[in-house]
C-alpha cells in the first residue's frame, strides 16, 4: 500500500497503513521542531470535555519541556531520546521515581493527543515502542520499590480541631473540610458538590452523590453513604438555604478549586504544619482501615479502580486492620505440626 507523507515536525513522520505514525522511524530532532506546529489551538468544547483542564495544562507544559531536547540526543530514535532525556531529567530536578514515572506518562499522552495542540492531524503513540514500554515499565518498578514522600495523614482529633477553628471564621472552609473527611474524598470534588447530590438517611447518616470530579472521570458517577453526628447541625444549617440544583459552593471554576484547596491547606496547618488538602483523604482512609473497613469496602469510599492505588494510600497495608488480623491467625499455624496425610 502506498504511505501518504503528511507535514509534521520532520520529513520522516509517515503514516503506515494504520494510520498512525511510525514511531519507529521517528527521531529526537522531531520534538526539536515542534514548535513550528504548536499554537493555541481550539478544539470543540466536547473534545475539552474528554479530559480534564489540568491534564491540558499538564500536557502544553510537557510538550515546551520536550522541545530542550540536548543536541546529542537529536539524531537517535525518538523513544530512546525520550527515555535518556528523562533519566537526565531525572538527575537534574532530583526527580523521585514516581515523579519521573508521572512525567514519563504526560509525555507519552501530549504525543499522542498532539492534533489537540497543534496542526499536527496525528498523534505519536509510544505504545508502539518496545523500548519506550519496557522504559515505562522499569520506572514504574522502581516507583512502587521507593518509599514516597507521600502527604502526612490527618487525625479525626487534628480534623475536629481544624474544623472547629475554621468555622469561627469561614463557614464554607469548615464545611469543606468535614466533607472531605467523612466521604474520603478530595477536596476538588468535594467543590464540585450541588445541593441536590445530598440526602438525609435518617437522623445522622447521609448519602452523598458525587457525579463531578476526578474519580467521576475515572469510575462514573458513585455514592458514598456515611455520618455526620458532631457536626450534623453545623451541616444542614449551611445546605438549607442551597436550592437543589445550586452548588454548594459559589463557584466550580478550577481556579476557584484552587483557592479552596489553598484555604483548606491553610485551616489544617493551624492544627499542624505537615499537613495539607490531601492529608483529608488520606487520614480518611487510613482511620477507616485502621477501624476494620476491607479493601473493598474502602474502595467504595474512595472510588479508586485499582486496589493498588489504594494500598499506596494505606502505606502498603501497614493500617490495614483486617488483613493484618486475617494473616496473623494464619500465620500461627506456622509454628503447628503439619495435618496428618
Amino acid at each position: 500500500m502506498m504511505r501518504m507523507t503528511i507535514p509534521a515536525a520532520n520529513s520522516r513522520f509517515q503514516l503506515s497503513h494504520s494510520q498512525i505514525p511510525v514511531v519507529a522511524e521517528l527521531n529526537g530532532i522531531v520534538l526539536k521542531r515542534m514548535h513550528l506546529h504548536l499554537n493555541e489551538r481550539k478544539v470543540s468544547a466536547l473534545t475539552e470535555m474528554g479530559m480534564s483542564a489540568s491534564v491540558r495544562q499538564r500536557h502544553r507544559n510537557v510538550l515546551k519541556l520536550l522541545q530542550e531536547l540536548d543536541r546529542d540526543l537529536e539524531a537517535i530514535s525518538l523513544p530512546q531520546a525520550l527515555v535518556e532525556y528523562h533519566m537526565r531529567l531525572k538527575q537534574h530536578r532530583t526527580w523521585s521515581w514516581a515523579t519521573t514515572h508521572r512525567n514519563m506518562a504526560s509525555a507519552a499522552g501530549a504525543l499522542m493527543a498532539l492534533p489537540v495542540y497543534s496542526d499536527i492531524p496525528y498523534g505519536i503513540n509510544l505504545g508502539m515502542s518496545p523500548i519506550w514500554k519496557q522504559a515505562m515499565r522499569g520506572a514504574e518498578i522502581k516507583s512502587k520499590e521507593s518509599i514516597t514522600n507521600a502527604p502526612a495523614p490527618a487525625s479525626f482529633t487534628q480534623v475536629q480541631k481544624a474544623i472547629d477553628k475554621a468555622y469561627t471564621s469561614s463557614k464554607p472552609i469548615a464545611m469543606a473540610i468535614l466533607l472531605a473527611w467523612i466521604a474520603a474524598a478530595r477536596v476538588g470534588c468535594i467543590h464540585q458538590l450541588k445541593r441536590e447530590d445530598f440526602e438525609w438517611q435518617g437522623a445522622n447518616n447521609l448519602a452523598i452523590t458525587f457525579r463531578r470530579g476526578k474519580s467521576v472521570r475515572l469510575r462514573g458517577p458513585y455514592t458514598v453513604h456515611t455520618t455526620v453526628e458532631k457536626y450534623r447541625a453545623e451541616l444542614q444549617d449551611f445546605l438549607r438555604n442551597i436550592e437543589p440544583k445550586e452548588f454548594i459552593f459559589p463557584s466550580i471554576s478550577a481556579v476557584a478549586r484552587t483557592a479552596m484547596g489553598v484555604a483548606v491547606k491553610d485551616a489544617l496547618r493551624l492544627v499542624d504544619k505537615k499537613l495539607e488538602q490531601r492529608s483529608l483523604r488520606r487520614g480518611s482512609l487510613q482511620h477507616l482501615a485502621s477501624q476494620g473497613a476491607d479493601e473493598e469496602l474502602l474502595m467504595r469510599f474512595s472510588g479508586h479502580q485499582r486496589v493498588a492505588t489504594l494500598r499506596r494510600y494505606l502505606g502498603w497495608g501497614k493500617v490495614e486492620r483486617v488483613g493484618a488480623i486475617q494473616m496473623h491467625q494464619v500465620a500461627l499455624k506456622l509454628f503447628s505440626p503439619p495435618p496428618p496425610q
